[in-house]
């Protein structure tokens, strides 16, 4: 049963540590998603840590139920959810059905050339001067930047990558791949969210817009 003295405040507490320290393995969800400030999380689990705040321990997730339960109360606390839908939707919001999106053959995907040339329309709108595809010569070998002060973090990202992906070999290039789009002023780049990258497909599906 979900405490009922558990507030907004509360449940942004919860995300806030799940920004910082990750989501729990078998703790994901593959239903539905809490959306905040653009971002996805698994409702079930950020209501368990919502209760640590609220009453002093994290609730056990057999004590209550995802789905209804736990959706209904976040919309109550005014948060947003989306339903994963097992054909593929879009975005299907629980609260505005109206923004539903179906994916068909040609839809939209994380590798959507259509997308990615109104990205570079809209940077160029506000920028001007815009590279796409742009190439870097910068080194893929974390000993070549033993001499920097970022060195250590970055072995230890390149460890923590070997083993979440169990082995060692899947840098491959000598150099960094060509990124999407590259702004010289005020210089910075855009990459697109793609399966290559570091996010969680089961937390930020490129399969799943929201309305």
């Amino acid at each position: 049963m979900i405490s009922s003295n558990i507030e907004r405040e509360h449940i942004i507490k919860a995300i806030r540590e799940i920004d910082s320290n990750g989501i729990l393995p078998g703790r994901e969800s593959r239903s539905f998603l809490l959306i905040f400030e653009g971002k996805r999380y698994p409702p079930k689990y950020v209501l368990s840590l919502a209760n640590k705040f609220a009453n002093g321990e994290e609730l056990d997730p057999s004590r209550f139920s995802g789905g209804q339960e736990t959706n209904n109360f976040l919309k109550r606390l005014r948060f947003d959810i989306v339903e994963i839908s097992s054909s593929r939707t879009i975005g299907k919001s629980i609260s505005s059905p109206k923004r539903t999106f179906e994916r068909t053959q040609k839809g939209h995907d994380e590798r959507c050339t259509e997308c990615k040339k109104t990205i570079e329309g809209m940077l160029k709108e506000i920028y001007g001067n815009v590279e796409s595809n742009y190439k870097f010569e910068v080194s893929t070998n974390v000993e070549d930047y033993k001499v920097f002060p970022f060195y250590q973090k970055l072995k230890e990202i390149l460890l923590e990558l070997q083993k979440c992906r169990g082995h060692k070999d899947f840098v491959r290039t000598p150099t960094l791949s060509r990124c999407d789009f590259f702004v010289p002023n005020p210089g910075f780049i855009v990459e697109f969210d793609e399966s290559q990258h570091f996010t969680s497909p089961s937390i930020m599906d490129p399969e799943i817009w929201t309305g």
